[in-house]
């Protein structure tokens, strides 16, 4: 009965409500069919709301629909954006990696990033995955690895993302396997909070 209430309100009243009750709720769902529209005006009779006309009742109903689908529309866009921000920094990501440039991987941790890597060892800070992956590169000068997302998922929030996908090694002993990544964003930038690589094949 919500939108029953909403119709009994003023127009510019009523957009404001339901302009609030969007930005606040992310989705909000109509379901009145125009031939119940009569119901509804009995319904405010009943309890004491100003009854309104059978059209203003549908200009409310139009104008209803027009918000919710410009509101998801706006949520759709933004996430598409954000799915699109996190493989372009992937990309960037598997560059410094096939460079060596861990300076340039670091920009995409956090100050606690923490990573697990194939062979399960765990990586606890920035400052840590920066040491591990300076000593493994002068070690090993011409190894690399490339990730590559199969799914990304953005919460509903916008503020994290799930990343999935495969990865490979080039010149180590692990050939590949699947990896998970939680992303962050922080002023309108992705970083990369936590990731898990788990080795399924070897050369």
């Amino acid at each position: 009965m919500c939108c029953s209430l909403l119709s009994g309100l003023s127009f510019p009243t009523y957009v404001g409500t339901i302009t609030r009750l969007i930005g606040c709720k992310g989705r909000f769902i109509l379901t009145i069919e125009l031939q119940q529209l009569k119901r509804i005006d009995l319904f405010l009779l009943e309890r004491g709301f100003k009854p309104l006309n059978l059209e203003t009742l549908k200009r409310y109903l139009i104008l209803s629909i027009f918000l919710i689908a410009a509101h998801s529309g706006s949520a759709q866009d933004i996430k598409a954006q954000d799915d699109s921000m996190i493989r372009a920094s992937r990309v960037r990501i598997n560059e410094f990696f096939s460079s060596h440039d861990v300076r340039g991987m670091a920009r995409y941790w956090y100050g606690d990033y923490v990573r697990i890597t194939g062979n399960s060892s765990v990586l606890g800070g920035k400052d840590s995955a920066v040491a591990f992956w300076t000593r493994t590169f002068k070690r090993q000068p011409t190894i690399y690895y490339v990730s590559t997302p199969i799914e990304i998922v953005i919460s509903e929030d916008g503020l994290s993302a799930w990343e999935s996908g495969t990865w490979t090694g080039m010149n180590t002993k692990s050939k590949g396997g699947n990896y998970a990544a939680n992303w962050s964003k922080q002023d309108d930038i992705w970083k990369l909070q936590s990731e898990m690589y788990v080795t399924l094949s070897h050369y």
